[in-house]
């Protein structure tokens, strides 16, 4: 019998290739001992001895496993600082000593499971964090965790659940206000801004990144812009997806781009500077509000004219894949939360099922009015959403 009791406990007693093994079971009763045994032969038999069942080598295991706030020091300085942007370096920084650190520093890494991270959640809520701010957290979180895999820190992720969240609203001129607001800002720096942001969809970053040898005068109608860079608090980085776009110009931003260069500007220059450097955004943001009180027009944003941009678009018919490229998106998700400004487009959807159920008659037989294909007449009276070759939505230049 290999479970004994000896003097009051419970013993594993057994021999192994010819080695005699006998240990005190660690739960005490006839039960407890012969789980452990079966534990017991299961190491036996993969790895031929008990070393790693040793109270000794364990706690020197554990001692060799850093704390979460000492590998976050390692994980910025070997993966971070080479991998990332310099604004993602900041944000990680910034979540880390802010955040992260303080509430599972003094953990070892394989203690942070899925309980602690549920934790977490709970008291960042409590603390009046938004889901979606709780979320980047975590994304940070898992990415860390996740280089500790890999340099075997950590034998496995712990499950980390996102909260839901709600998609966030957003803001946008209609095309009437949009003109408004070019025409009622007078001509220079802001107009030319302005006219840009809402014509190329250009995030506030990219804009104020944009040299002269970004414009070309000479291709399409009125010329294209290159997106290759962005300017976050003054460090410059590749653009927020890494993807370089060429975005048409529309002719009233040609002419306001035309009007702002002078004959010294080089092609290295910045496009737009304020005071003879590159401009602020909290210098830009009280621009734009001075321009939306003198045209009369809801207060907005430099990045609710990206938004604007993008319905506009989507309200003119372009195709949303069309509209992805344009924007800049990384995935087809984002772009979609501009699709209910496109509601023609759904009725047609509808009314393709609507033409098929009418078109069948009694009988199963189909009707030769239905016999055509059910994407004839699918797209809207004056829209283009079925051509790879969108026609560019008419904006009113600026006088």
């Amino acid at each position: 019998m290999a479970a004994r009791r000896i003097d009051g406990s419970w013993y594993v007693d057994f021999y192994f290739r010819r080695a005699r093994i006998r240990v005190r079971a660690p739960l005490n009763t006839r039960a407890g001992a012969e789980q452990y045994e079966r534990a017991l032969r299961a190491e036996l038999t993969e790895h031929g001895n008990l070393e790693r069942l040793d109270p000794r080598r364990q706690k020197a295991e554990r001692e060799e496993i850093p704390t979460f706030a000492a590998f976050a020091v390692r994980w910025m300085r070997d993966y971070v600082l080479g991998t990332n942007m310099a604004t993602s370096q900041t944000e990680k920084r910034h979540v880390l000593n802010g955040h992260l650190v303080p509430f599972f520093g003094k953990s070892r890494l394989p203690e942070i499971d899925a309980l602690a991270v549920d934790q977490y959640k709970a008291a960042k809520r409590a603390a009046g964090l938004s889901p979606k701010t709780v979320n980047n957290h975590l994304t940070i979180l898992r990415k860390a965790l996740d280089s500790a895999c890999d340099w075997k820190l950590l034998s496995a992720l712990p499950r980390i659940k996102f909260l839901p969240t709600d998609e966030p609203p957003f803001k946008f001129l209609t095309p009437a206000e949009a003109d408004t607001l070019i025409a009622s800002t007078p001509e220079g720096l802001w107009r030319a801004m302005i006219t840009t942001a809402l014509r190329t969809g250009l995030r506030f970053s990219e804009l104020v990144a944009l040299k002269w040898d970004a414009v070309d005068w000479n291709t399409g109608t009125h010329g294209h812009v290159t997106v290759r860079a962005k300017n976050v608090r003054g460090q410059i980085g590749a653009p927020k997806t890494r993807r370089i776009r060429h975005i048409p110009l529309t002719g009233d931003a040609a002419a306001q781009l035309h009007a702002l260069r002078t004959g010294s500007s080089a092609p290295n220059d910045l496009v737009f500077t304020f005071e003879g450097r590159w401009v602020r955004h909290s210098t830009a943001l009280l621009h734009i509000e001075a321009a939306c009180r003198r045209a009369n027009v809801p207060q907005v944003r430099w990045h609710d004219l990206r938004h604007s941009f993008a319905s506009h678009l989507v309200m003119a018919g372009v195709p949303i894949r069309v509209v992805q490229d344009l924007m800049g998106h990384s995935t087809i998700e984002m772009t979609m939360r501009y699709s209910h400004l496109a509601p023609s487009t759904l009725n047609a959807a509808v009314a393709v099922l609507e033409s098929q159920l009418i078109g069948w008659a009694a009988g199963g037989q189909k009707t030769s009015e239905s016999a055509s294909s059910p994407l004839s007449g699918f797209a809207p009276q004056g829209s283009n959403l079925l051509s790879t070759q969108p026609k560019a939505p008419a904006f009113a230049s600026a006088s």
